[in-house]
This record gives C-alpha cells, structure tokens and sequence, in this order.
C-alpha cells in the first residue's frame, strides 16, 4: 500500500472534552505496522480549530512525529449515524498541512478502521516523493500553508450530546455531620434516561441505594439501624473543557429498620419511614467513549426528624440536614 517503507512517528490527540481513543490508537497501530510508530499523546486543547492547530503542531514537533491526528464527534445525522471528524496535520518541505475529513457514520470498529485507512492515505502521500498537494483524498479538506495566505477555516464549538440514550450508575455514598451527629456510607445504584434539553446534557433516573446507619449505646440502652433508600433524580450538566459540571435534586425516602436493648437485656424493633431531598453540585470525567467518573456533594434535607428512643430517652438522632458525598461509574448506553 505504501510508496516507502520506513519507520516514522504518528501521534494520537485526544479531543477537547472527549475520552483518549485508545481503540482507534490500537487499530491504527496496526494498520500502519512496519510503516508508523503509532503513540497516544495529550490531551489536546483550543478554543477552535486554528488554535488546536497550533497545538498539534507543537505537540508533534515536541514528539518528533511526522504527523499528529484527532477524532471529534459531530452532530447526529439520520439513521442513528453521527458525523465524526478526523483532522490530520503534518509538515512537509517546510510547509504545514492540514487536512479534515468528514465521515457519517456509526461508532465502533468498523468507524475507526475507515479513520485509520485515512490516516494511512495521507501518510502514503507524504511519504510518496512525487506526491502534490492536488492528490489530496477525495471527500478531504485540505490546506498547505506556504507564502501564501489562506483564509482559517470556521472555528469548532464543543457541544453537549444531541442524542439521547440510557444510563447506569454504581457508587458509594456517604452521609454526616451538620445537625445529623451519626454519620454512614453505603453503596448506591441508579439507572435512567440521559436526553439533550436546552442546550445541557439531562439526566433523569431512579435510584437504590443501602446505607450502614448507626450502632449506638448510652446508659439508657443500645439501638443499631440498618437503612434503604429509593429516590427519583434529575441532573443538567454542560461540558467546561475536558470535564463536565452540573447539579443534581432527589427526592425520596429512608427506610430505617432499628433494633434497640434496655439495659436489662429487653430488645425490640422499630421501623421508620423518612422522606428526604438531595441537591447536589457534581463533576464528571470521561475515561471513555461509554463511561466516566462522577463526583457529588450537596445537602441532604428531612422534612422530619426523627430521634429513637429506649425507655422514652433518645439514643439514636437521624438529624434533619446532612451533608453527602458520592463517588461513582457512570456507564452509558447511546
């Protein structure tokens, strides 16, 4: 396939806001092995394309590499296909060149093979001496900087996803302080829907989650708990850079099953219903195209408190403001 056989450097980006394509980097390893040393590089930043440019450039010059890719997700098209963007940028005879293809179609292996095919177009050209910037691949955009001036093609905008889809969570979470002296931690599932609204990435969804509650004694007696929780939530987050912020409000219920002893070894149980709302502020990372890190904290507000009690003297106070925490998965499903 390739005029020349030598080894040469191509340096993998990864876009603004977008997981490392560590896929796409594996595939195009080994569509250029014998040919290219494929490396994934850094995170890639610019506010448009000419800046992102710049930044390639350094970065391939920083690597040594002949030439410096990234894949950027564009807009959906019809029949559930989006329209992905590779840019590819290089050097040759002194001169900067910069092509862009636009290819519709749907995610996954098939889509990065074609990217990597590309990418091995390209190289073939530079490596091939007689090529000329009129052999440029069908279907590209392509620009050689030299003396002279060129008109910068139209900046890129980040944007929150424009297809929905459905979501999993799986987390820890963790409850205390504030008006609540007891503190907890448990684990937390949610499953739901994630949709564009307004310009932001939404989310709504249900969640479960089982708490360790409290195991307290004084010379009044002893009472241990153990708590569920089911609630209902919605969160709006907007991509800043690579992460994306957001808030979060949950409503539902505690349920707190509380075994307690007297002093004279008498026992008995209790069960208590406490409704309770959630707002939280939240970050989130992605680590791949299907799943990202998220981290929360808010307050937690019970309409009631409610205190449990051995022989009428409180023991256990289940608060009425608690602040929380959560560290989870966010698995996604488009």
């Amino acid at each position: 396939m390739f005029a020349a056989v030598m080894l040469v450097r191509v340096l993998v980006l990864s876009p603004p806001a977008e997981p490392p394509p560590e896929r796409f980097v594996e595939l195009l390893g080994i569509q250029l092995s014998g040919i290219a040393d494929v490396t994934l590089g850094a995170a890639l930043h610019g506010d448009n394309l000419p800046a992102k440019v710049e930044a390639a450039v350094d970065l391939a010059d920083q690597s040594d590499a002949t030439l410096a890719v990234w894949v950027e997700r564009g807009a959906s098209l019809e029949g559930s296909k989006i329209e992905f963007v590779l840019h590819v940028v290089g050097r040759r005879e002194g001169r900067l060149m910069v092509e862009v293809f636009r290819l519709p179609a749907r995610d996954g292996p098939a889509l990065d093979r074609t990217l990597a095919l590309k990418v091995g177009e390209v190289l073939d050209d530079i490596l091939t001496p007689e090529a000329t910037p009129d052999t440029a691949p069908p279907g590209s955009i392509e620009t050689w900087v030299g003396p002279v001036e060129r008109e910068p093609p139209p900046p890129t905008v980040t944007k929150p996803s424009e297809s929905g889809g459905w979501m999993i969570e799986v987390g820890a979470r963790g409850f205390g302080g504030i008006d609540a002296p007891n503190a907890s931690v448990g684990a937390v599932l949610a499953g739901g829907a994630q949709f564009p609204l307004a310009g932001f990435d939404a989310e709504a969804y249900l969640a479960l989650g089982v708490d360790s509650g409290a195991d307290e004694s004084t010379d009044d007696g002893a009472v241990a708990t153990n708590e569920l929780t089911g609630a209902a939530g919605a969160r709006l987050l907007a991509p800043v850079g690579r992460v994306s912020l957001g808030a979060q409000l949950e409503a539902g219920a505690r349920w707190v099953d509380a075994d307690g002893e007297t002093p004279f070894g008498t026992t008995g149980s209790e069960r208590v219903l406490v409704p309770s709302v959630i707002a939280a502020l939240e970050a989130r990372l992605p680590l791949r195209s299907n799943f990202a890190a998220r981290a929360a904290a808010g307050i937690e507000y019970s309409p009631t408190r409610v205190a449990l009690t051995v022989n009428q003297q409180p023991v256990v106070d289940l608060g009425r403001v608690r602040a929380v925490a959560q560290l989870s998965l966010v698995f996604s499903m488009r």
